[in-house]
């Protein structure tokens, strides 16, 4: 609690704020907006990474046995069935975005990056809402399976089912509608794998509610995600914690500079004690008045500490320099020189976003997965043999651009074959020094170059196309020169 308090007042106080804040008085806000600045940004990069708004974040996939069951049960085609899958996804985005979804997990991306731990809550029929750490605890297994959740909120007494009012009235508690009572809702993992649901007021166990009950893995609403899991725990650290010292470097010196800065900023003046000049006679002076004295008598007050500023000030420039590379900021992406051409600023980019990969993979498994489960049991999809959802983005997303951008490089290579001289390629083996081309750049040659075989029945077409063409035109001169 106290690492995620502090990381949160190093960037953004209103995240993790520390216990008992009501919003009445302002957060402590840290001595720069570097941090705020950073994680606003990341969070942004991997909200249009994983859940871009353009397209679903997932594809319902099904395996053969599936697809033929589901063609013989509808009397479709396989393409049909593609088809209403695609209806599916898109209507599962449309309700998720309408339970604000997508600003739910704009809210718990910044906790992850943060504090490195976030729960995310999908109820059906409601909106969905973002969990920090301050309101719930999780218990995992070696493995990072979680066993356990207790989630604490608060409720109205009023609001309670009427059962639960009558019998905590019978305890002679004597609340009012609107006293606040804890709600406990208790999550745990049973011998079958499914996951059983109890909720409590106080320490009233509330029977006539919708969440109650069992849930399996894939739809349980309550979803704990973390940035970075280490094996054995049952928390995360967050990226923040990893640039951590440069985060503290920064607070520590702009704090620094601020207030020396304040400091220089007064404006002081030095009498010489031993000078003609009079201080009270100074002080009533109007201006352009003549007064008795020596320029020497007074000297305003200077701090002689510019070389030193400096030094902190280049100090905390590297500081800000790592912490934009580490969070995918384009401005520290780009080197500081006169001539910086397109490509290398694509190239830099291209590593720093795949930089991420391992939390894409990891966040695909813990937070996409679930989501698209979630969104599709409300269309009562979830329960269909042999189909489940295939996320798309994230890390999948950046294997297909590398792969494009590979293949264009491939491309390129190729063009330097035009310049090889004639008597240099016709003792050459093309397709040999093509295969080694495509192979160092990862390209699967045979998927885009046609085989022996297949040139040989091209031709082969080619001549027959030709033959019929020329046995056209001769029978068509030949009607041509018949009497009429």
């Amino acid at each position: 609690m106290n690492r995620a308090e502090k990381y949160a007042n190093w960037t953004l106080p209103y995240v993790f704020p520390y216990a008992g804040y009501t919003g009445q008085i302002e957060l402590d806000n840290d001595w720069d907006s570097v941090g705020a600045q950073a994680v606003n940004h990341l969070a942004n990069k991997i909200m249009l990474a994983l859940f871009a708004p353009a397209r679903p974040f997932f594809r319902m996939d099904a395996d053969d046995a599936a697809m033929i069951e589901l063609t013989n049960k509808y009397k479709v085609d396989e393409v049909q069935i593609k088809l209403m899958f695609s209806r599916a996804e898109t209507e599962a985005m449309r309700r998720l975005v309408k339970k604000s979804g997508r600003t739910a997990l704009g809210q718990l991306t910044k906790q992850l990056i943060i504090t490195g731990n976030g729960m995310l809550h999908i109820p059906e029929g409601r909106k969905a809402q973002a969990i920090s750490l301050r309101d719930y605890c999780v218990s995992r297994d070696l493995y990072g399976n979680v066993t356990e959740i207790l989630i604490k909120e608060a409720i109205a007494f009023g609001k309670l089912p009427q059962d639960a009012q009558d019998n905590m009235a019978a305890l002679g508690n004597g609340r009012l509608p609107t006293d606040a009572v804890d709600l406990f809702t208790w999550v745990r993992l049973q011998l079958d794998g499914q996951y059983l649901v109890t909720q409590y007021a106080d320490d009233q166990e509330l029977t006539n509610v919708d969440t109650r009950g069992v849930y399996r893995k894939e739809n349980l609403p309550w979803i704990p995600v973390t940035w970075n899991l280490t094996r054995g725990c049952d928390y995360g650290t967050g990226h923040v914690e990893d640039y951590s010292g440069e985060f503290h470097t920064i607070d520590i010196l702009n704090q620094s500079m601020v207030e020396g800065a304040a400091v220089a900023a007064e404006l002081k003046f030095l009498v010489d004690p031993n000078g003609v000049a009079d201080v009270e006679e100074l002080n009533n002076a109007e201006q352009g008045d003549y007064v008795w004295g020596k320029e020497t008598d007074v000297s305003a007050m200077s701090v002689d500490k510019q070389a030193d500023w400096n030094m902190l000030g280049a100090i905390i420039a590297k500081a800000e320099s790592r912490i934009g590379r580490g969070f995918l900021m384009n401005s520290s992406v780009t080197r500081d020189a006169e001539r910086v051409t397109a490509e290398e600023i694509r190239i830099q980019a291209m590593e720093l976003e795949t930089a991420l990969g391992g939390v894409y993979s990891h966040l695909a498994e813990e937070l996409q997965t679930p989501v698209a489960w979630n969104v599709l049991a409300e269309l009562n999809l979830d329960k269909l043999q042999g189909v489940e959802p295939m996320i798309t983005t994230g890390m999948d997303s950046l294997s297909r651009g590398s792969e494009h951008e590979q293949f264009m490089l491939w491309m390129q290579d190729l063009s330097i074959l035009n310049n090889i001289p004639e008597d240099v390629r016709a003792i050459m083996k093309v397709d040999g020094a093509m295969t080694k081309m495509a192979t160092g750049r990862g390209v699967k040659f045979e998927d885009v170059v046609k085989s022996a075989e297949q040139i040989q029945a091209d031709q082969q077409q080619a001549m027959a196309q030709q033959k019929q063409m020329m046995q056209d035109e001769a029978q068509a001169k030949q009607q041509s020169q018949l009497p009429v």
